[in-house]
């Protein structure tokens, strides 16, 4: 798998939210959208129908990054955006 970083380090407050609102292609692969804490943990939406419109709420203040992991071992091309 392979972590494509969709942003820098971003601040971020409790309860901030990050919207994905994305497709990809192939729509067979499995993709993980989600936010990387300055701690190295993933929290993150799985999905595996090619697209999203799902919100992540921060439950902790700190430095985020916002990215996205393919799963699968196919090149995907993900297009749409990300509010924070």
């Amino acid at each position: 798998c392979s972590i494509g970083y969709v942003t820098h380090s971003i601040d971020l407050n409790a309860n901030d939210m990050v919207t994905f609102n994305c497709s990809y292609s192939p729509l067979s692969a499995s993709i993980d959208f989600g936010v990387i804490a300055s701690n190295g943990r993933f929290y993150y939406i799985n999905v595996k129908e090619g697209s999203i419109n799902q919100t992540i709420r921060i439950s902790q203040s700190g430095s985020y990054t916002v990215a996205i992991r393919n799963n699968s071992s196919q090149t995907v091309r993900v297009v749409g955006f990300v509010n924070y």
